[in-house]
């Protein structure tokens, strides 16, 4: 199967968001107690629990890695995400994203994983079905501008929820974070202690008031945590990689 079939074939995807994204680190029992809580008003998407993997592009000295883990109000970067047990001809997507005073914009462009890996290696043009997508031109404006010689790949399971009253609001748990760099070796490193669930919660508002008391009392609290930056600060710059945390 060619690749414009398989993007003819494929549904409409989402090319923009803007977002307030909010992340917590959770324990197992923390995990298996919310879920319990909130069961009444989330719901599985339709994807269920998927593989997620992601390459982050970033230059020599791991300008963008770096960004993610400083408190300015602005930090971005490039990543390729393909979902499942992708195979060359699967769907991929080239994902700018962006943060800018607490708000998360991301824009993307979908094309085969073959084709977009190609091009992330310079070694052909996307097809031309992508021009016409939004962001086309502000990722591969970006793509041109910086010198992108670092990848790291960065993968979990993932399930993915919405709430029932509100559709608007998407939360995620991803699970068994891993990463390695990318032409170095075939094994995972893992990023958190056994067990560790990063949830995190996608709205253009507030959260629900319910969910913030079953958080409260479960201890629950919001912070900054870029998967990424943490992949960067415990191990790739490290001989001996430590879990973050």
């Amino acid at each position: 199967m060619t690749t414009n079939n398989v993007l003819s074939q494929k549904k409409t995807f989402q090319a923009t968001f803007k977002r307030v994204e909010q992340k917590y680190l959770l324990t197992s029992a923390q995990y298996q107690t919310l879920m319990g809580e909130l069961e009444p008003t989330i719901q599985i998407d339709q994807y269920g629990s998927q593989t997620i993997r992601s390459i982050y592009y970033d230059t020599q000295d791991y300008f963008f890695a770096r960004k993610q883990l400083t408190k300015q109000s602005f930090r971005e970067k490039l990543r390729l995400r393909t979902y499942g047990q992708a195979t060359p001809e699967s769907p991929a997507y080239i994902e700018l994203k962006k943060k800018l005073s607490g708000i998360t914009y991301k824009r993307r462009i979908s094309s085969s994983k073959l084709s977009a890996l190609n091009y992330m290696k310079q070694q052909q043009q996307l097809p031309q079905l992508c021009q016409g997508q939004p962001g086309f031109s502000e990722i591969t404006t970006f793509v041109e501008q910086w010198p992108l010689v670092n990848e790291t790949e960065i993968a979990y399971e993932r399930t993915a929820c919405f709430g029932k009253l509100d559709s608007s609001i998407r939360m995620t748990f991803d699970e068994n974070i891993r990463w390695k760099k990318m032409n170095d070796d075939d094994s995972y490193h893992f990023l958190l202690e056994p067990g560790t669930v990063v949830m995190e919660i996608k709205v253009m508002n507030a959260i629900p008031y319910s969910w913030s008391k079953t958080f409260s009392q479960l201890a629950l609290r919001p912070r900054p945590f870029s998967k990424y930056g943490m992949a960067y600060k415990y191990g790739l710059i490290k001989e001996d990689f430590h879990y973050a945390h």
